[in-house]
């Protein structure tokens, strides 16, 4: 029973935060073609590199400290008066290193806007990205909190909270017709709700004190856990950003724009990969825990067969209603060139693999193999910028982030080789049967050519998903029926 109990909750929670990720991503697309709509390619530029500073900074001034949380509270979860100490101590600790942050950015303002944006911007700007970063990294915090008490299902209803105040205050600040300033006081006054709510919800439940309860003993433990995390989640943002810089110092703000919209879009649509992620791995905790290897051998390679199964049509569909979505929601100033989609995609698809490769290391608490394999790809990452960028702009820039990705893979995998106490398959003929079908959908979706309008490209997706579906579940019978007695019965 215990067996069907935990498949029956793995499938009901990939289920849950599938359509959690879903909701989440809609609205993510909403917002930024609100934006977009509402900006000149230039002034979404600028409000990219804010969104892209913010993320990039926030990891590191939680001092990966939300991580620790996650770590360590379920060992004091039965001691409210332990718990409230520590997480005050720990609320008290990135906030003062937050504060001190934004402080350093406002004096250095002039430096801080030429390194972020290449030019100089207002002093409002960078107060507005200031306070931004201020309130992000605090309500990041707040909401992580919940994760670590094993409340998931409340951090994602949280998460979904933010990105629809966000929606609600964007659409006000359109309205108004006020520019980037308002859209993106419209961003902070969204977090500021936010960390209103949840802070009132950690206070009721009395796990949030006052400065009095800060000790700095407490939160030794946890630093000694999270700032080894540190240059793991530099070297990550690094290959996830750092192209970003590269094209607004480069080549400008006005291709900035352009290339995070495009770039934000088709990250979106292989969301399946962190739902996969979210839920399967405590799951895979439990059977490795357990000594069960061939359930969790099992359970990473119907994963990865998953994700394959999905991403590998999106990645051909895209093919096909790119230019026309692109053009359907900002207009055909924000369309790219397929040279720089293509790899796009493909590093997406390349990134997904690494997460599941990336269990094994986890599972095994080799995570320094993490910090090798980012730090050569985070090294390879900028100098592909650097030589690709000057003379081929935003194909060479996604071309850089698809090899860095590609690279990143190969790594993990001769790393998971070496350190696993089995051996995951990497099934090729499956691979190709996808990509076949794949092929043969997107054949089919060329003779709708051209899309014209909403209806056009509701169409292509629709009959696109009923092509690969028909071919699927005629060719992937017995994986079908494997999947289902790993997670159903």
């Amino acid at each position: 029973m215990g067996s069907i109990g935990t498949r029956s909750s793995l499938i009901k929670d990939l289920m849950f935060r599938g359509a959690s990720d879903v909701l989440n991503a809609l609205i993510g697309l909403a917002i930024i073609a609100l934006v977009a709509r509402q900006l000149d390619t230039g002034a979404y530029g600028i409000y990219t590199q804010v969104v892209t500073t913010v993320s990039l900074f926030v990891p590191l001034l939680l001092l990966r400290l939300n991580t620790a949380c996650v770590r360590f509270f379920p060992t004091i979860i039965n001691d409210k008066a332990d718990l409230r100490r520590h997480f005050t101590t720990v609320v008290l600790t990135v906030f003062a290193v937050s504060l001190t942050a934004v402080i350093l950015f406002v004096m250095a303002a002039k430096w801080s806007a030429q390194l972020i944006f290449g030019q100089a911007v207002p002093l409002r700007l960078m107060l507005l990205l200031c306070l931004y970063l201020l309130l992000r990294s605090m309500v990041t915090l707040f909401i992580d909190y919940f994760r670590a008490m094993n409340r998931s299902t409340l951090a994602s209803g949280y998460n979904s909270l933010r990105f629809l105040l966000v929606l609600l205050c964007l659409i006000y600040a359109v309205l108004s017709n006020s520019g980037v300033h308002g859209i993106l006081s419209a961003h902070v006054v969204a977090e500021l709700l936010i960390l209103v709510v949840s802070g009132y919800h950690l206070y009721r439940d009395k796990v949030l004190g006052f400065i009095a309860q800060w000790q700095p003993q407490d939160i030794k433990p946890y630093l000694a856990y999270s700032l080894p995390l540190l240059p793991y989640s530099m070297f990550l943002t690094v290959n996830q950003f750092a192209d970003r810089y590269f094209i607004t110092h480069l080549v400008g703000l006005e291709a900035t724009g352009v290339y995070s919209f495009s770039y934000t879009l088709i990250m979106s649509a292989f969301l399946l990969n962190a739902s996969i992620s979210y839920v399967i791995y405590p799951h895979l905790c439990r059977l490795w825990e357990d000594g069960n290897m061939d359930a969790v051998r099992d359970q990473i390679e119907t994963g990865q067969r998953l994700f394959i199964a999905i991403a590998i049509p999106m990645a051909f569909g895209f093919f096909a209603i790119y230019a026309a979505v692109v053009s359907a929601m900002v207009g055909p100033e924000f369309v790219i060139s397929m040279v720089a989609v293509i790899p796009i995609v493909v590093g997406q698809i390349m990134l997904g693999l690494c997460s599941i490769f990336g269990f094994i290391i986890d599972l095994s608490k080799r995570t320094t193999f993490f910090v090798k394999v980012l730090f050569a790809t985070a090294t390879l990452n900028l100098i592909l910028n650097t030589l690709l960028v000057p003379s081929y702009g935003i194909a060479g820039a996604a071309v850089a982030t698809a090899i860095t990705y590609a690279a990143q893979l190969l790594l993990m995998w001769f790393a998971t080789r070496e350190i696993a106490p089995f051996k995951v398959r990497v099934d090729f003929r499956f691979i190709g049967q996808c990509a076949v079908l794949a092929a043969v959908m997107l054949a089919c979706l060329q003779l709708l050519q051209p899309l014209n309008g909403i209806g056009d490209i509701f169409l292509a997706v629709g009959l696109g998903a009923l092509i690969y579906l028909a071919g699927a579940l005629a060719m992937f019978r017995q994986h079908i029926k494997e999947a289902r007695a790993l997670f159903v019965k």
